[in-house]
């Protein structure tokens, strides 16, 4: 995916990338152009359990 993205980046010129939880190419080429990048996704990627205590919910 990733050499594929990256040259429709370079084309397109963006000023963020939005990248799915599931999906890293995304922000690999938003480092390489030095531009912000976020990630979506629909609730977190850990169980309940496995946030418990850590203070990240």
């Amino acid at each position: 995916m990733l050499a594929a993205l990256l040259p429709v980046a370079l084309d397109w010129s963006p000023d963020l990338v939005v990248a799915d939880a599931a999906e890293f190419a995304g922000h690999i080429v938003a480092a390489e152009l030095g531009i912000p990048s976020v990630t979506k996704d629909f609730g977190p990627l850990l169980p309940e359990q496995s946030r418990a205590g850590r203070g990240d919910h």
